[in-house]
């Protein structure tokens, strides 16, 4: 009311205030610590330790990271991540739903194609399963893009001609 802010998860909770402000700078403190400082820590040893990654006391702390990827993509799990934290900050801080379904859509598409450039995975299943689900993920994007169209019948025929387009070329 009144041009104030409020939670939509709680309309009883005021945004801006002095509380509010205590609570956000803990939430930034805390994320920060688990999507950027843990992660680096781990990165850093790993990169220390690249050249020792089949050894038994290394395997022992981070082969769960790089295990089914190739020995020059040791790193690929953080990768995985970047586009995963990517992905959550988009979709809590664009407003608009058409903003972050574009974004979230074309960082999805970046990141599809890191995939099939490096193909990181040494097991062709792996590589097929990531491609197939950023791919459903892409879709998924596209699709909501067409429901939430307003002229949606204007949209279907646009679709439908591209697609005659595409398979015709083929």
């Amino acid at each position: 009311p009144h041009g104030d802010h409020y939670l939509l998860t709680d309309p009883n909770t005021e945004c801006y205030t002095s509380s509010w402000w205590g609570l956000a700078t803990w939430t930034i403190i805390l994320l920060s610590i688990y999507s950027i400082i843990l992660p680096g820590i781990v990165g850093l040893y790993m990169q220390a330790q690249k050249d020792h990654l089949d050894e038994a006391i290394v395997r022992s702390k981070v082969a769960f990271l790089s295990r089914g990827l190739r020995s020059e993509y040791w790193y690929w799990e953080f990768v995985v991540m970047a586009r995963k934290v990517s992905v959550a900050v988009i979709a809590t801080i664009s407003r608009s739903l058409w903003n972050r379904l574009y974004l979230i859509q074309w960082t999805l598409i970046v990141f599809l194609c890191l995939h099939v450039i490096y193909q990181p995975y040494t097991a062709k299943a792996n590589h097929y399963t990531e491609t197939m689900g950023l791919s459903a993920q892409i879709v998924t994007m596209n699709l909501a893009l067409i429901y939430f169209t307003e002229d949606l019948s204007q949209t279907v025929r646009d679709i439908t001609g591209v697609t005659l387009l595409v398979l015709k070329i083929a």
